[in-house]
């Protein structure tokens, strides 16, 4: 268990590590726009998986794309902080925990 972590959070870290990514941005025409190089979604799962755990706790911090793909990740729990790109009911499904914040 990562002692460091706020209680609420701690059962994160119960039963392995806890990996942390942000702006996935799957399928996002605008990402190969920018960047030509940028890899699909099939290869960031791939580049994922061979990471993480079946016991480990996934966390993404925002702007996921299509959300299907996540379906793929072989994680144990899967944990959203919504991003400006994200619409709260799109990932219900798709996440264990979801969280938002607003800055005022």
């Amino acid at each position: 268990m990562i002692s460091t972590l706020y209680e609420p959070f701690r059962n994160w870290s119960e039963n392995g590590s806890v990996y942390i990514l942000s702006d996935m941005h799957f399928d996002d025409k605008d990402c190969k726009l920018m960047d030509p190089n940028w890899i699909t979604p099939q290869e960031q799962i791939e580049i994922i998986n061979r990471n993480i755990m079946k016991n480990d706790t996934f966390v993404c911090l925002g702007d996921v794309g299509r959300p299907q793909y996540l379906k793929e990740l072989k994680v144990r729990k899967k944990i959203l902080l919504l991003g400006n790109h994200d619409r709260r009911g799109e990932y219900h499904d798709y996440f264990d925990e979801i969280y938002h914040c607003y800055i005022r």
